[in-house]
């Protein structure tokens, strides 16, 4: 487990996968704040498993409330939820996007999470 945790955080700060992930929504936000990265570091490393599901692998930093919504909260980090783009959790899309368009959003994204994880660890063990 310590070896996953260290891989995780190795990926955190040296690559994030959003900077190839969705450029329509770049192209609607404007582009990044260039403290962006920086702050996306921290949280990540604060946070470093998915807040749906557990996970560490393919995490991303969602904004709750997006930034072609309200770009003043990209900086702030009550706005954001970590949440992973693990190929058969997809939390980041289903959570995050409710499965519907990358420029939809779920403003209950923090207490849908939540109840996933209690979902998830609940049926674990129950096995």
């Amino acid at each position: 487990m310590a070896g996953l945790i260290a891989h995780a955080r190795e990926w955190i700060t040296t690559g994030c996968r959003a900077s190839l992930l969705m450029p329509q929504i770049r192209a609607m936000c404007g582009g990044r704040s260039p403290k962006w990265p920086a702050l996306r570091r921290k949280i990540l490393l604060r946070h470093p498993t998915c807040e749906a599901c557990g996970g560490i692998r393919d995490l991303e930093v969602h904004h709750i409330c997006p930034v072609h919504i309200d770009r003043s909260r990209e900086l702030d980090p009550r706005n954001c939820i970590v949440l992973c783009m693990e190929s058969l959790q997809e939390d980041h899309w289903f959570v995050g996007h409710r499965g519907h368009s990358w420029s939809d959003w779920n403003p209950t994204v923090r207490a849908d999470a939540a109840k996933c994880l209690l979902r998830r660890e609940f049926l674990e063990d129950s096995d």
